[in-house]
């Protein structure tokens, strides 16, 4: 778990998100939704660059390959611990910023690298209060938004796969417990953006089985209520 939350660390250091007084160009994750491969160039007549035709057996064939290198580069690049500055740097993004960044055919694929690092680090049990606590964003300045966007990612994330798998997951209630309220915010947000259904809050809150007064009651499902039904 400790290696994780310092991968974590390293992966805002390789994107300047840690605080040091200039704004950072380089952005969070912001889907986890996979993009699909960027085509694949062939190089002809010594060097110039042209498209493969898209329904050639050729490039069929190319295109499977090059999914299959690039599969177990990902996965050896995560497996070994690769620092995310290296990663960048294999990639061609280190130093780039602005449309030069996110129009690179390999950005992309530098997303991905951060999507499998934060499913890997939820699945070692590296819990939303951990970061929380780590990166201290209880007492979050203006300067740390960033910081506050790969939090609320990571948090996101969390939601999705412990709703996706809730029952063989780790038993979240404990975790909500350690939360500060700041931290609480945050996640009642989370369920509003993603519509949870009120019996899924109110297990999360432990207010299954409970009488609507009590449930009305719980400062933090009244946030949430308030939230949802500001959506209405």
């Amino acid at each position: 778990m400790h290696w994780y939350c310092v991968w974590l660390v390293a992966m805002l250091v390789a994107c300047d998100l840690l605080v040091t007084g200039a704004q950072a160009e380089f952005p969070s994750v912001a889907s986890l939704d996979h993009a699909p491969l960027a085509r694949k160039r062939v190089s002809v007549d010594g060097g110039r660059q042209l498209r493969s035709v898209p329904d050639s057996s050729e490039t069929e064939e190319n295109g499977v390959w090059s999914w299959i290198v690039k599969h177990y580069q990902m996965k050896a690049w995560v497996a070994n611990g690769t620092p995310p500055k290296q990663v960048m740097k294999e990639l061609g993004l280190l130093g780039l910023r602005g449309n030069a960044l996110t129009t690179h055919p390999n950005y992309e694929r530098y997303l991905q690298f951060e999507r499998k690092v934060m499913k890997d680090a939820i699945y070692e049990g590296v819990d939303t209060i951990t970061l929380w606590t780590k990166w201290n964003l209880g007492q979050m300045s203006e300067a740390e938004r960033q910081t506050f966007a790969l939090y609320k990612e990571y948090a996101t994330l969390y939601d999705k796969l412990y709703y996706a798998n809730r029952n063989s997951f780790v038993d979240e209630l404990p975790i909500l417990t350690r939360s500060t309220p700041g931290e609480m915010e945050v996640k009642l947000d989370i369920w509003a953006e993603l519509i949870r259904s009120n019996k899924y809050v109110h297990e999360m809150l432990g207010l299954t089985g409970k009488p609507e007064k009590v449930v009305m009651a719980n400062p933090y499902y009244k946030r949430f209520f308030e939230l949802t039904s500001s959506k209405q």
